[in-house]
């Protein structure tokens, strides 16, 4: 039983903590920018005039693992952020610009990059269940990602992206080698 009860504690210990700062959040939700901020874990519910009073909210390099986006981020700066394991369920980021982003694990549904830029972003292992009319993929690494027939991609967006055998692109589109 003891060596139960060290073997389970030495296990939870080597578990990665992770926790939104709170007096970022705070700021966050009352003016709808947050530029390097942690707010890993978080659930992101501004107030809707807060976000809409920003017309451009800033988001970048911040830290959102795992966070649950419930607003609309269009037009965001979120150049360098994290977003690996977020939670972006019928989210439209029309126009944000997600340049050097990491979105491995980002969770979607009905989710929605039109015009975004992803320039040298990584959206590599990851489902998206997106539409991405008028995205920028410049150099966007789409590694072992697969895409819903909703994704609306062209052949001119995919020939400066790159994948490899594992990224599923619907229709006979392809992307080249990383």
């Amino acid at each position: 039983m003891r060596m139960l009860l060290v073997v389970s504690f030495a296990v939870l210990a080597a578990a990665p903590v992770r926790a939104f700062d709170k007096t970022d959040l705070a700021r966050f939700l009352a003016t709808g920018s947050c530029a390097g901020c942690d707010l890993a874990d978080a659930w992101l519910n501004p107030e809707p005039g807060v976000v809409r009073d920003t017309a451009a909210g800033d988001l970048s390099g911040a830290d959102l693992r795992g966070a649950m986006i419930l607003f609309d981020p269009s037009g965001f700066d979120m150049r360098g952020a994290d977003l690996r394991e977020t939670r972006a369920v019928y989210t439209a980021f029309v126009g944000t610009d997600l340049t050097g982003a990491i979105l491995t694990g980002l969770q979607t549904y009905g989710t929605m990059f039109d015009g975004a830029i992803l320039r040298g972003a990584d959206l590599s292992d990851t489902g998206f269940d997106a539409t991405f009319s008028g995205a920028d993929l410049t150099g966007a690494d789409l590694s072992g990602a697969s895409f819903s027939r909703l994704a609306g991609f062209t052949p001119e967006q995919l020939s400066v992206a790159c994948g490899d055998e594992a990224t599923s692109i619907p229709g006979d589109l392809s992307v080249s080698r990383c």
